[in-house]
């Protein structure tokens, strides 16, 4: 059972970053207005998947789960307001492509920073699942 407990998961996560890489990489082709329909596609994404939070916030099942989709949900707000912000500040072009680059970064380097905490999580759930496998076990000898 441990062996295949995360492995849809990270099947996901895998697809994910590699279609990130890929976009990324594509986009420093692309021209202005491929670019303008690839922020309109992605943040049409990013408003279902806040929808999505909202839907977790409220029916999930374990009040730590209902937690985390709480804070998730009020991170994604709270980024998505100050990246407007940033957006919308009269500054000179160039002053506003170095914040929002610098804007970037940090959500790249968040991003790592959370699948760190993902693997923490998955390794405690493992450890738990082998402490239960071990105690039931226990219980039958």
């Amino acid at each position: 059972m441990r062996q295949g407990l995360f492995a849809v998961k990270l099947n996901e996560l895998d697809r994910q970053y590699a279609h990130l890489r890929r976009r990324l990489e594509i986009i420093q082709r692309e021209n202005a207005e491929d670019i303008r329909r690839e922020i309109h596609a992605l943040e049409r994404a990013c408003d279902e998947g806040e929808l999505m939070l909202e839907q977790s916030a409220e029916g999930c099942r374990t009040g730590a789960v209902a937690a985390m989709a709480r804070a998730q949900l009020e991170y994604e707000r709270q980024t998505r307001g100050e990246l407007e912000r940033m957006l919308k500040q009269p500054c000179d072009p160039e002053a506003a492509a170095e914040g929002v680059t610098l804007y970037a970064e940090f959500a790249v380097d968040f991003a790592a920073e959370a699948a760190n905490r993902a693997l923490l999580a998955a390794l405690h759930a493992t450890r738990l699942q082998m402490d239960a496998e071990e105690q039931r076990r226990n219980d039958c000898e």
